[in-house]
């Protein structure tokens, strides 16, 4: 029987996989940034890749429950560049968007013009623009100098794993970014307090009628509304503070915040806690995840049906696999449950599998599928078009949408509104290859897109003039396949019982067939000598 034991034969595998797991990173580097930002273009990118970096996966505090045959597991996912793998360094400048900047500008959109103003001089303080240029190492991992960050960070609780840095896979204190509306009034508090330096001899005077000038900017707040600051309000900033207060705008600091990280494949950490079935109590809940950190529904989405936990990780199912056998899956990284559906029989090194893919109703337009209305975030008028997922609610209010790679089976506006995609099945849809018989993955490719809103956002001079669209920053394959030599054995384990067995039960039915002959030779030749005997 198929069971996960501390002395099993496979414990170690399961403790570690032996086959090699890779992360391959596609870039979409902007071409065009001053036409977005200044004129509202359609953005033009230029994907570049794959940077290649291999995934070492390690359980650790595992705890073992005989009671209800599960084992508690916490996995380490470590990530080592691979460039012989890679089509570039590490050191590759890519021009992206700036998440921070949009993730700020998203929590003051609905505040008072007059606080969104006096965050836009904070952008400026900290020389914040919409697009960034920066090595790939820092956009992924190792992530990037960030000020402004740095600012914030005091009031989450200085966290000592965060160090005012910034990447999509580089833990950020994230709190403020969700449910709580003052962690940027108070960073204004305390910068205008400390005389804003670089601005201080400035009054709203000059920044009505004159404007002001830095190296890629030329703002004026004279056409804000609701920010009209010639009566009464000239002076610095520091004294423009105590008008706001006067104007009942709360801007006090309040007390310090805790704080939570936001990443999704974060170097050198664990994904959450599995709790996962062993399969002693029977072989069709093998490694069937039952809780995920501590909890057996999640909390994100709007109703039960889409918080349920189903399925395994992905890297192994119960065995005698069918065609009509719909698997499910559980991926921390997308905070929900998927399912897989049969699309075709493949041989991979020579072992026969079956390939299962996530049908288009998994990520389909909520008007179409209304299964899928339940993860419109907050409500339906916040729905998404077809393969992509809001993760506002599982990254702690972060504008963060996930997608398939160039919204493959998305909608066409969709993809039309960025230049430079090109859905293509081969290389966008993410599958599964597995051997029937066993169960076993023999070779999988789970493909997702990291995506950042633009629009508009309040009154934010920032974003007056850049496109309304769903901006992609990069997509990933998180691909493994069994080696050539595994394969054979593999092979050798798998089908060499069953042929035993069949040429076994060749042999018998052969030997059956033979004594039924003689059988009925021997029944003809009776009857026949009665026939005589009679005559």
């Amino acid at each position: 029987m198929l069971v996960i034991k501390p002395d099993s034969s496979t414990i170690d595998a399961f403790i570690s996989p032996p086959v090699p797991i890779y992360m391959q990173f596609y870039l979409f580097n902007v071409t065009n940034p001053d036409e977005i930002r200044f004129h509202g273009a359609k953005p033009a990118l230029q994907e570049v890749g794959p940077y290649t970096y291999e995934e070492v996966r390690t359980k650790f505090d595992m705890e073992w429950n005989n009671t209800d045959d599960t084992v508690t597991y916490l996995q380490n996912k470590t990530f080592f560049f691979r460039e012989e793998l890679s089509s570039g360094l590490e050191s590759d400048r890519v021009t992206t968007i700036n998440a921070l900047m949009v993730a700020i500008a998203k929590k003051v959109e609905q505040l008072p013009s007059a606080i969104q103003a006096l965050v836009e001089l904070v952008f400026l303080r900290f020389q914040e623009t919409l697009f960034i240029t920066k090595p790939v190492s820092e956009l992924l991992f190792k992530g990037y100098e960030a000020p402004l960050l740095s600012e914030l960070i005091k009031y989450t609780g200085d966290p000592t794993n965060s160090k005012g840095k910034f990447g999509f896979f580089y833990p950020v204190a994230a709190e403020g970014f969700g449910d709580n509306d003052d962690l940027l009034l108070r960073l204004i508090w305390t910068q205008l307090e400390a005389g804003f330096d670089l601005f201080e001899s400035y009054v709203v005077g000059d920044m009505l009628f004159y404007g002001f000038q830095l190296p890629e900017f030329n703002f004026d707040f004279s056409d804000i509304p609701g920010f009209d600051m010639t009566e009464g309000l000239n002076g610095t900033l520091y004294e423009i503070l105590s008008k706001l207060q006067e104007m009942g705008v709360n801007v006090q600091p309040p007390e310090s915040l805790e704080s939570n990280e936001i990443h999704f494949m974060k170097n050198h950490t664990s994904d959450g806690t599995y709790k996962v079935k062993t399969g002693a109590g029977g072989v069709s809940n093998y490694l069937k995840v039952m809780e995920w950190n501590g909890s057996d529904m999640l909390k994100y989405w709007r109703t039960d049906y889409c918080n349920m936990i189903n399925g395994t990780d992905g890297t192994q199912y119960p065995p005698r696999v069918t065609k009509d056998r719909v698997l499910y899956l559980y991926t921390s990284e997308l905070c929900r449950s998927l399912y897989l559906t049969y699309e075709k029989e493949v041989e991979f090194r020579g072992i026969q599998t079956m390939r299962f893919i996530p049908p288009k109703d998994v990520l389909e337009d909520p008007m179409v599928n209304p299964d899928n209305q339940c993860f419109c975030i907050p409500d339906m008028n916040s729905c998404l078009g077809a393969s992509m997922l809001n993760m506002e609610q599982c990254a702690f209010g972060a504008p963060v949408i996930l997608s398939t790679p160039h919204f493959y089976q998305g909608n066409q506006e969709d993809i039309d509104s960025i230049g430079g995609l090109y859905p293509i099945k081969n290389d966008h849809e993410t599958f599964l290859d597995i051997e029937p018989k066993t169960g076993v993955v023999m070779r999988a490719m789970k493909k997702m897109q990291i995506n950042i809103p633009l629009k508009q956002y309040g009154n934010l001079p920032s974003f007056r003039n850049v496109p309304e669209v769903i901006f992609p920053i990069l997509w990933v394959n998180e691909s493994a396949e069994i080696d050539t030599a595994s394969a054979k054995d593999v092979k050798k384990a798998i089908y060499l019982p069953f042929t035993i067995v069949d040429a076994i039960c060749g042999v018998l039915i052969g030997v059956g067939v033979i004594l039924l002959c003689i059988g009925a030779y021997k029944f003809m030749g009776i009857r026949r000598s009665r026939n005589q005997h009679k005559l």
